[in-house]
């Protein structure tokens, strides 16, 4: 999966591609057809684990193939999601090639318990977690001043800073 974002004084969401059961080189090939292979790429600090097979890290294959890769700090779920909520509400993003990604952001959603009829803390896995996770690794790795805090994740952000809604931000 992978995701291109471009950062000025607002971060653009410029295209979004998820794809399953293939090689590095496929989405290295992807990345250079459409030029983003000279941006920087965040990516999870598993990463960085050794493959059995080649004692290689995926870290230094995507490195060999030219990418410029950076590791986003470790932190739990529950902090990335509020690294999205700060992050998000400042974003704009293409609008023919991100609807995909945008329609997984919106549906990313808590467990629902169904005996104790109640929300669970943590995030439902289904058709839109591999895409809200990319964001999330990308908001932590764009949040270069530390001000992910702490709160309670049960209430939506949609709006931005100027009170507009997320859900017309595109150019």
């Amino acid at each position: 999966m992978s995701s291109a974002v471009k950062v000025s004084s607002n971060p653009l969401g410029m295209d979004y591609y998820e794809n399953a059961g293939q090689s590095l080189e496929h989405y290295i090939t992807w990345l250079q057809e459409k030029g983003y292979d000279k941006y920087e790429h965040i990516l999870p600090h598993d990463v960085e684990v050794r493959e059995l097979g080649t004692g290689k890290s995926r870290k230094e294959m995507l490195e060999e193939g030219g990418l410029n890769i950076t590791v986003a700090p470790k932190l739990g779920v529950e902090d990335g999601i509020q690294a999205v909520r700060q992050f998000l509400k400042n974003c704009y993003f293409h609008e023919s090639t991100t609807q995909t990604g945008l329609n997984c952001l919106r549906n990313y959603r808590r467990q629902f318990n169904e005996k104790l009829n109640t929300y669970m803390e943590k995030p439902l896995h289904d058709w839109s977690s591999h895409c809200a996770d990319a964001f999330r690794y990308l908001a932590i790795g764009l949040n270069t001043n530390n001000s992910i805090k702490r709160s309670d994740w049960s209430t939506p952000y949609d709006t931005t800073l100027n009170k507009e809604s997320y859900k017309q931000q595109y150019i």
